[in-house]
């Protein structure tokens, strides 16, 4: 599916737009807005706004991937779930699930409670956990 900027940039919503695709021939798909969000991956005008800035720093200052979603995690002290924050971290900067995964399963300051990943800020002088060396692949 190509050519639908024009089209998405007509519906009212920023991010976690809904659609559908439907077959109605062989060859023939229609895609359709059904005016409802995703929770998890909607996200807020003014949030957007604050992501494409923190987007513009990390391209100037040539901030790692881990500092974006530290930055990110930092806003949400409860936890945030997966999805909400490749949601996030994908408006500043495009970024692999994988890369996203292998930070948070390979620092000691990401944790998960419940359904949601946490960032503890004592924990981040500890750095990488040595325990996951054996996973990975050079």
């Amino acid at each position: 599916v190509f050519g639908l900027l024009d089209w998405y940039n007509t519906l009212p919503v920023d991010s976690g737009a809904v659609f559908y695709l439907e077959r109605q021939a062989a060859d023939k798909f229609v895609l359709t807005y059904g005016e409802e969000t995703e929770p998890a991956m909607f996200i807020s005008r003014n949030r957007v706004n604050e992501l494409l800035d923190l987007g513009r720093r990390a391209e100037d200052d040539e901030m790692p991937t881990f500092e974006i979603v530290r930055e990110i995690m930092e806003h949400y002290r409860k936890g945030i779930e997966f999805i909400t924050l490749m949601t996030e971290v994908n408006i500043s900067r495009r970024t692999s699930r994988r890369l996203v995964a292998s930070l948070l399963s390979a620092y000691h300051c990401y944790f998960q409670r419940g359904g949601a990943w946490v960032f503890d800020a004592k924990k981040q002088s500890q750095g990488f956990d040595k325990s996951k060396r054996k996973y990975l692949k050079k």
